[in-house]
């Protein structure tokens, strides 16, 4: 189909079978090919209507918008812009998201300090745009700039990325166990019997003695009692 430069145009595309389809886009002056542009592998079905609107004087290179609604319902689901010389294909895959602690690891997964949590997120299609963290549940969610640090506590870190092209990953989480004070011990005599019983209490962790006179943690945290006479 060609189209006069001073012409405004709307390219309406119905889809009526499962599969993909290409467009090419030529910019020509007399016989002579200005630019050029493909949008491939573009997935379409029964419904799908892609279009597209060229006002007179525009170029290639003025990112043309191809805009693809899959199930006809009247709501474009992804976009496609020109690019002079290159071919376009849909970035339908969410960017992924990784999270990474760095601290003092003590025993069965606690951290004994505080910890920096790094957000790393990759798309090998349209790029990251943004990353977000919840560390309320998903009450509300903060734009990841810079790694963030939990103290004492056990904290679950909600997180997810959005790409250019409009995708947004699923939420992931990550629990953080952080307890970096020694368990306090607890000292109960017993007149019946004459005894002095020990015993721990901390906040956070279960509390074991581990010989006489000591006192651990979960985390490792230890508290150890020296008897004078």
């Amino acid at each position: 189909i060609r189209v006069p430069a001073s012409a405004n145009v709307r390219l309406i595309m119905n889809g009526e079978a499962e599969g993909s389809f290409t467009l090419d886009l030529a910019e020509v002056e007399g016989s002579t090919v200005l630019a050029t542009t493909t949008f491939a592998a573009v997935p379409s079905s029964v419904g799908t209507i892609a279009t597209m609107s060229v006002s007179a004087g525009t170029a290639i290179a003025d990112a043309l918008p191809l805009l693809v609604d899959e199930n006809g319902d009247g709501t474009t689901d992804f976009s496609l812009v020109s690019k002079p010389g290159e071919v376009v294909v849909p970035d339908l895959t969410p960017p992924k998201t990784t999270a990474a602690p760095t601290g003092t690891l003590g025993a069965g997964g606690w951290y004994r300090s505080s910890v920096s949590v790094t957000l790393s997120a990759t798309d090998d299609a349209s790029g990251v745009k943004d990353t977000f963290y919840s560390l309320n549940n998903g009450a509300s969610w903060n734009l990841y700039n810079s790694p963030f640090v939990l103290d004492e506590g056990i904290t679950t870190i909600q997180y997810y990325s959005t790409d250019t092209a409009g995708n947004i990953e699923e939420a992931q989480s990550l629990t953080i166990k952080v307890d970096m004070t020694a368990p306090e011990a607890v000292l109960a005599f017993s007149p019946a019997t004459g005894n002095i019983a020990l015993t721990g209490r901390d906040n956070l962790s279960l509390v074991t003695v581990t010989s006489p006179f000591t006192l651990t943690d979960e985390a490792g945290n230890s508290t150890v009692l020296t008897i004078k006479k």
